[in-house]
């Protein structure tokens, strides 16, 4: 009767815990059935698990080796499938979890995920939701950026809150750069740092050796300097010998920045071992701490006195001054760094949703950046070239037609959220039938305002062109100068604006090369916003572009 009373009580204390539905792949080994969970085919997790399987296995049989959405109780390396539990379902071996925030709408599908993917519903697995903004947790399959919902593990509708870009803090002395970044991009910006770090330890002839290093970032956050989760694999053995047991660990590690690199100090004598191995019959708990405190002290993640060279390099920002790296407050499940006054207060900022990045640049980087492209399209030694070329009024009924527009002076600068000039001075080579020649044309006042136009995969940096106070120069262009002024203003807006922007179509997609070295990922600019003293670029990270 005790026994019974026992298993009655442990049935019902692992029905209470709470269950997920999950995608793993499916081992029949000796022991029993296993489940592992990875990130090649689970994108909300971080790590590979391994958790033994019991309970209901019995719709387990000819799964072996398969993906499977399968419900349970996953609990401390075990998954436990009650014997309420759905069946599992088995996946194709393409299939990715993913979780997108999307707008559905009554159209149907495809629909557009917030971070550009394009979802196709063929089965109308999302009819079923009204309208609204959701957070999908889906089994989906197909090449980025067009993905086909398999499986719906979960939806949750979420509420669309207005844009809250500016809380506290000060955008008239903002960091030069302000970076904000979500699991993935932490992932990819630190995975060097973490498999280049040698954390073992030699105590007692017994060698302490930590490997596949993961970080996890907290789910909340109330500083700076909220500990993130350091997580791996544990391992023991004799020297660099046979191993004597191995499992997984967890340690909170405190985030800092020392001389400009990004580094995690461990709270080593915390250390705790987790997962299904008997990792406690070779070393007790109190033992590894001994052990631990031989680890070294800080883990360097991620030098960030290159990406400072790379910027100096790049001309966008000054060889003078010496702005430093700090951290600021981030948003749950981000970190915060910026380039600049480390005793300037951030301003507060909306949450990003995963896998996405914000780049906001201070006045002065914005200034050089966008010179820095106008002097590669502008130069006053080369001209530009419009087709097909502009007229500009007539001869003896013979058209006046500008071939070459010739950029000589431009006094600018980002203020009030716009590219403002003065003195833009613009010269012309012209053509009336058998004579041509080079000519001053006009000067000009006005502003550039920056955006991102094109289709999804082929959006491009675009902008539009604003003339004011338009003076014509030329005495030998025939005809009235305020005339001739209106007439230009709108054909030189559309040449050297949205026209010049679509021939040209810089790339929305910054390779990661240029700052972080050997890597094939890129970083896709979504959304851009302009502020008085800042510009706001979004996007999200295509590790294999």
């Amino acid at each position: 009767m005790r026994a019974l009373l026992l298993l009655l009580l442990l049935t019902l204390s692992v029905s209470a815990q709470q269950t997920q539905r999950r995608i793993v792949r499916l081992e029949s080994r000796i022991y029993g059935w296993y489940a592992i969970a990875d990130p090649s085919f689970d994108k909300t997790i971080g790590r590979r698990e391994l958790y033994k399987v019991s309970g209901q296995d019995k719709f387990l049989k000819g799964l072996a080796g398969r993906l499977v959405l399968i419900e349970g109780v996953f609990s401390e390396g075990s998954l436990h499938l009650p014997a309420l539990a759905a069946p599992p379902i088995s996946l194709p071996e393409d299939a990715v979890r993913r979780v997108f925030l999307s707008s559905l709408s009554s159209a149907g599908p495809p629909y557009k995920s917030e971070s550009d993917f394009t979802l196709q519903d063929p089965d109308s697995l999302l009819a079923l939701y009204r309208p609204g903004r959701w957070k999908l947790d889906l089994i989906v399959e197909g090449s980025s950026p067009e993905l086909q919902v398999v499986r719906v593990v979960s939806a949750e509708e979420v509420e669309t809150r207005p844009s809250t870009l500016v809380g506290q803090g000060s955008l008239d002395a903002p960091a030069q750069l302000d970076v904000t970044l979500t699991q993935d991009f932490l992932d990819l910006v630190t995975a060097l740092g973490l498999k280049q770090a040698d954390v073992s330890a030699t105590y007692q002839g017994l060698t302490l050796r930590l490997t596949d290093l993961y970080i996890k970032l907290p789910q909340q956050v109330s500083s700076e300097s909220a500990a993130w989760s350091l997580q791996g694999s544990v391992g023991l053995s004799f020297g660099r010998g046979s191993s004597l047991a191995e499992t997984s660990f967890v340690v909170d590690a405190e985030p800092l920045i020392e001389d400009n690199v990004l580094k995690l100090k461990p709270d080593w004598q915390n250390i705790r071992v987790e997962g299904q191995l008997p990792f406690s019959f070779a070393l007790g708990t109190k033992q590894l701490g001994s052990y631990a405190r031989y680890l070294p002290e800080k883990i360097t993640l991620l030098d960030l006195v290159y990406v400072t060279a790379q910027l100096r390099n790049q001309r966008l920002l000054s060889q003078e001054g010496n702005p430093v790296w700090f951290l600021g407050r981030p948003s749950p499940q981000t970190v915060r760094i910026a380039l600049g006054d480390p005793t300037q207060e951030l301003p507060a900022h909306e949450t990003l949703q995963p896998g996405a990045f914000r780049l906001i640049l201070g006045q002065q980087l914005v200034d050089r950046l966008i010179k820095k492209e106008i002097d590669r399209m502008l130069s006053p030694e080369k001209p530009y070239l419009p087709e097909p070329p502009i007229e500009v009024g007539k001869a003896l009924f013979i058209p006046i037609l500008v071939k070459k527009i010739y950029i000589r002076d431009l006094q600018a600068g980002y203020r009030q959220s716009v590219f403002r000039f003065d003195n833009l001075t613009i010269d012309v080579g012209w053509e009336a039938g058998p004579l041509s020649g080079t000519e001053p044309l006009l000067t000009t006042s006005g502003y550039v305002r920056p955006k991102l136009s094109g289709e999804q995969g082929k959006r491009f940096w675009d902008w539009d062109l604003v003339l004011e106070n338009l003076i014509v120069r030329s005495d030998k262009i025939p005809g009235n100068k305020n005339q001739l002024a209106t007439e230009f203003k709108p054909q030189i807006e559309q040449t050297l604006g949205r026209k010049l922007a679509a021939e040209k179509r810089f790339s929305n997609r910054i390779p990661l090369s240029r700052f972080l070295g050997q890597t094939d990922a890129v970083l896709e600019i979504t959304r851009l916003r302009a502020l008085d003293a800042t510009l706001t670029l979004e996007g999200r990270v295509n590790p294999n572009p």
